[in-house]
């Protein structure tokens, strides 16, 4: 038995529904498939997605190879249908639906050979011809044409077609990001964070500050003191408070400290403490909005930019491709977790986390983060005013609520 076709809306994906439907195609087939009375003994999927996101493996599927595809037998049989064509011989009839669609390629490239008045073999020679080295409208008209290898899952419905695939599948090693990590990653003691601004040189403020008894040429505001905190590889803290506390500097000032002091501070705002060790930081930012997602991940090949970009949720084909102001809210939002990921960071800082997104994108998020920062084993620190739409997708391990006159205490989750 065969899955033909798994689909799930893309702004839905993330919440494991195309695993849930896997699932439930492997229950139909042991319970009720048959054909005349006999039951399958494997069920299989074949899709060039699974290269990249083999969301199937959730449901037991096991990878046992890639179809054969035809791109060195395509140029060459469509040679001969095309030279059979010119000497009025006609096709080869009969066959099945292999040498209909073999017989409707020829005629395409016949239609596409008179067109442009080309002889046989520059028709064959473009069929030839890698995808990248094609114009645009070469590749367009000649993509179909070719059926690349896909990979191919099955699972055996029966104990015995279990054994067969436990024996014969082929296995495989697979690399685990940020597997070198482990424990305490870094830590921070004795953080302050001050904030100071001038007041407006006005009349009318220096009015207010008679009125009021402020009389100073700085406005001087203790955001943080006496934080210390270690981080632990795969864990989430979550940062809560009011508008005010100091949310955003508070996670500045945590950057400040991990990377060494390198990164440029807010104007106004001082910062002390110390940490033990200096660390890979990233806070997430909303990207380039002229560039697509995989040219953004530029850095990854193609094959590791997909996985990462699917892993965050972004498992749309035709999302890879498009500039980034053609996203939705939620899909940007995907997209620069995946940016933030994909360079490995030990922690990750997230400001107004998932603030101006629905509830079904913030569910998506949470777990979405929860399971990439457990498996990449680094520290996701993300800050909101209101923890009450994510904490029950979230699930975070720490809460640190920020209190007015700089002072903090730590919630259960």
């Amino acid at each position: 038995m065969r899955i033909s076709r798994c689909v799930v809306y893309p702004e839905l994906r993330g919440l494991g529904l195309a695993a849930i439907l896997a699932n439930a195609a492997v229950k139909f087939a042991k319970e009720r498939w048959h054909v005349g009375g006999l039951r399958p003994s494997f069920i299989e999927i074949i899709a060039e997605m699974l290269r990249y996101w083999p969301f199937v493996e959730k449901a037991g599927f096991i990878k046992v190879g890639e179809t054969e595809g035809n791109v060195s037998r395509a140029p060459k049989a469509m040679e001969y249908l095309l030279q059979r064509r010119a000497d009025k011989r006609g096709y080869p009839q009969g066959g099945g639906g292999i040498m209909a669609m073999h017989r409707m390629h020829a005629e395409k490239l016949a239609a596409i050979q008179k067109a442009r008045d080309m002889t046989i073999d520059e028709v064959i020679n473009l069929l030839k011809c890698s995808s990248q080295k094609l114009s645009r409208r070469n590749w367009v008209s000649l993509h179909d044409i070719h059926r690349p290898r896909k990979p191919v899952y099955m699972l055996g419905l029966t104990e015995s077609a279990k054994l067969h695939l436990k024996q014969h599948a082929p296995t495989s090693r697979k690399a685990k990001r940020g597997s070198e990590r482990c424990g305490a990653l870094a830590s921070i003691s004795g953080l302050k964070i001050t904030a100071s601004v001038a007041p407006q040189n006005t009349a009318r403020c220096r009015e207010i500050q008679e009125a009021f008894g402020i009389v100073t040429d700085k406005l001087k505001t203790e955001l943080t003191h006496g934080f210390s905190a270690e981080f632990t590889a795969g864990e989430i803290i979550l940062v809560n408070g009011a508008s005010g506390t100091g949310k955003s500097i508070f996670l500045r000032a945590i950057e400040y400290i991990l990377r060494g002091k390198k990164n440029k501070l807010p104007k106004g705002v001082s910062v002390r403490g110390r940490s033990t060790k200096t660390a890979k930081v990233i806070r997430l930012t909303k990207p380039p909005q002229n560039q697509s997602p995989i040219e953004l991940l530029g850095h990854l090949s193609p094959q590791d930019a997909m996985k990462v970009l699917a892993q965050a949720g972004l498992a749309e084909a035709d999302l890879f491709v498009r500039p980034a102001y053609s996203l939705s809210d939620g899909q940007n939002y995907r997209l620069s977790l995946a940016i933030a990921l994909s360079k490995n960071p030990d922690i990750i800082l997230i400001d107004e986390f998932c603030e101006p997104l629905d509830e079904y994108t913030t569910a998506i998020i949470c777990r979405k983060l929860r399971k990439m920062t457990r498996k990449n084993k680094c520290v996701a620190v993300v800050a909101t005013a209101d923890a009450r739409h994510v904490k029950d997708e979230l699930k975070q391990d720490r809460t640190l609520l920020l209190l007015a006159g700089g002072r903090h205490k730590w919630l259960s989750p």
